[in-house]
């Protein structure tokens, strides 16, 4: 099973956006930082790291973004950010399902 074959498509991931926007379960607010630090990743991606520093922190999406998940067939998340859209529609349907 790759998760990218279940992606809810990219309207239900806006909608989860907005949700994530004001519910932060870190208690971090989205989008108060500056994501360069976290690394070079594309442009398309800002959504992505701010949600998962809704969920986990910006200091723990630190190191979670070079762990290998199980769950994204062994990936990394930069890896699946850093990749094509498969790879990235992955990550979304993760983190939708956390």
């Amino acid at each position: 099973m790759v998760l990218e074959d279940y992606y809810a498509g990219d309207e239900h991931w806006q909608r989860f956006v907005e949700v994530v926007k004001s519910n932060s379960i870190s208690g971090e607010d989205f989008g108060a930082y500056d994501l360069t630090e976290l690394g070079e990743f594309p442009e398309d991606s800002t959504e992505i790291l701010n949600v998962a520093i809704a969920y986990f922190g910006y200091n723990r999406v630190i190191h979670w973004l070079n762990t290998s998940i199980a769950a994204l067939d062994g990936k990394t998340p930069a890896e699946c950010i850093s990749g094509d859209r498969k790879l990235k529609d992955r990550l979304k349907e993760y983190l939708m399902r956390l």
